[in-house]
Order: structure tokens, then sequence, then C-alpha cells
């Protein structure tokens, strides 16, 4: 059984210490949340685009939600590197979402998320805590 959630239904607290990142193959979907600006994280990231690679040969559809509450200009290189794979699987008739989830008043995060939905042809959301 797929469940779809909506950014409104994506309750996870925001763990602002931690990086958590997370991708769960029976409800097609990814997250990632917390603070994400150490450089030694590059290998999960890497790991996580490797998990989203594969996952198009088993499934259509795949959900991101992304809920930061730190990134640096490093991590963000990643993430353009994860959203080129989500538009080329879209492109390959993949359905793809994105749920940008960033706190009230952060403005630097609300800026970073409507730098990617501009440059990225996806189903991007930008929802507010």
């Amino acid at each position: 059984m797929n469940a779809i959630y909506t950014a409104t239904e994506y309750q996870a607290p925001l763990q602002k210490e931690i990086l958590s990142i997370g991708y769960i193959k029976k409800i097609n979907t990814v997250t990632v949340s917390g603070t994400t600006t150490d450089l030694e994280l590059f290998p999960d990231y890497n790991r996580l685009i490797q998990q989203v690679e594969d996952h198009f040969s088993e499934s259509g559809l795949l959900k991101c939600y992304f809920h930061f509450a730190a990134i640096n200009t490093a991590i963000t290189k990643v993430l353009f590197k994860l959203f080129r794979h989500l538009v080329n699987a879209q492109k390959e008739g993949y359905q793809i979402k994105i749920f940008w989830i960033i706190e009230e008043g952060d403005h630097e995060l609300i800026d970073v998320g409507l730098d990617f939905k501009n440059l990225y042809d996806l189903d991007f959301q930008i929802t507010v805590k």
C-alpha cells in the first residue's frame, strides 16, 4: 500500500542538532531534515542519490520531504545534483513531488527553496510551519 503524505501531514519534529536522511522504499518517500552543514555527510547524500536512482527501477512515484534547520553551500551543491536526477526521472515519465518545509521566519531557507523551485521544473511545494 502506498501512503501519500502532503506537507501538512508531514509531522516529524525538526531536529536542529542532527541530520536525518531517510529513504522508505515501501511508501516511495525520501526525508531529509535537520542541520546539514557537515562536509562529512557527502557519503550519506551520495548513498541517497544512488537509492533514488535505484528506486525508479521499481516505482514510478517518489515523494521527497526536505525540512532543514540549517544548510550550507556545499550541501546545496549536493542537492542540485539530486534535483538534476529527479528532473531526469521526471522527463522519463516518473512522478516526483517535492515538499520543502521550513520554519516560520527562516527567510534564508525560504529563498533557497524558491531558488530550487524556480530552477527545476518539478512539482515543488514550499510550506511554512
